[in-house]
């Protein structure tokens, strides 16, 4: 928990980076081939950080763990034409 009525938790944002390494603004028919980073993603808390104070607990907690374990799972998508994400639970 970040505070009393608050549970810690992350958001996965895709965000593809072009040679440049800018944001791309056309994520639609992304593949290994494109220059840059074309599968970035961001991990995203739902806490910001204040300078001057340290991350709570739980936060430290779930950065430690992916810094430690990260996730390697590979999930195929088996239907790329269907913009809706229908695969296995990520």
């Amino acid at each position: 928990m970040i505070d009393e009525n608050t549970p810690a938790e992350t958001t996965l944002i895709a965000s593809p980076l072009d040679e440049e390494l800018q944001l791309r603004e056309d994520i639609k028919d992304i593949t290994d081939e494109d220059p840059g980073l074309p599968f970035h993603a961001d991990l995203v808390y739902n806490w910001t950080p204040e300078e001057g104070k340290t991350a709570p607990s739980a936060i430290k907690r779930i950065a430690k763990k992916l810094a430690k374990n990260p996730p390697t799972d590979f999930f195929q998508d088996t239907d790329i034409e269907n913009e809706e994400w229908i695969g296995d639970p990520l």
